[in-house]
């Protein structure tokens, strides 16, 4: 799978409210995306005047911060390879004004299908460190394939950190299926301020009886096998 890395811009739009309303954050960012598609384009074989662009999730930082997800899609974006575009916004609020102090927008990602993404599982590690956990499951002629992805956000900025199979079924491929196994995740507490991780696998894979338990210690930057 392929991760495109987007260059964020740090701008200071100032809002003069306290609360973050719906139709608050989606006047700022609409304003965003005109001014993106002025010198941009979303999608290759489409006019930035078709595409669609919506609110997606709040993400709750701390009492002070948001992170917004919306996505940009077309009308008739329906295949088993059409996933919309990612824009993100990290909102801040000072002296009960808010203003945007980070922006992502028009990110790529892999983890979707059929004119939809991945809406991803917020994890605080800490203070200044998210972790973003994607979870996806692709089916296609009997073939069902789980799959897990991690994101880091810390300072305005994402990184991959980890990726795994989490899980194959092809009892609708074959007469006697020949894999079916499922994975688990577990965050673990330790010492450090950013948790290790279990991936425990269990199951039937390549005709056989299959289990299998790892561990992943966060370290230079991303999950490696301790």
């Amino acid at each position: 799978m392929k991760f495109f890395v987007i260059k964020i811009i740090s701008i200071f739009l100032i809002v003069n409210s306290s609360v973050l309303s719906n139709d608050l954050f989606n006047n700022l960012i609409f304003g965003e995306f005109e001014q993106y598609s002025k010198t941009n384009i979303f999608f290759e074989n489409k006019k930035n005047n078709e595409i669609k662009h919506n609110f997606v999730e709040k993400y709750i930082l701390n009492n002070d911060e948001v992170l917004l997800l919306y996505e940009s899609t077309k009308s008739d974006f329906y295949c088993h390879i059409c996933i919309p575009k990612m824009s993100w916004f990290h909102l801040k609020k000072e002296k009960n004004k808010w203003f945007i102090k980070n922006k992502i927008m028009n990110k790529e990602t892999s983890f979707g299908s059929w004119g939809s993404f991945v809406k991803p599982e917020l994890i605080k590690m800490k203070d200044d460190f998210f972790i973003l956990k994607y979870d996806f499951t692709y089916s296609n002629q009997g073939l069902s394939e789980s799959s897990i992805l991690l994101e880091s956000y810390s300072k305005g900025k994402f990184k991959k950190i980890f990726q795994d199979d989490l899980g194959v079924n092809d009892a609708g491929a074959y007469e006697i299926p020949e894999n079916d196994w499922q994975g688990k995740i577990t965050f673990i507490k330790n010492k450090n301020k950013i948790s290790d991780l279990s991936i425990e696998k269990v199951g039937l894979k390549n005709s056989k009886n299959f289990y299998e338990k790892k561990i992943y210690k966060f370290s230079r930057g991303k999950y490696l096998l301790k």
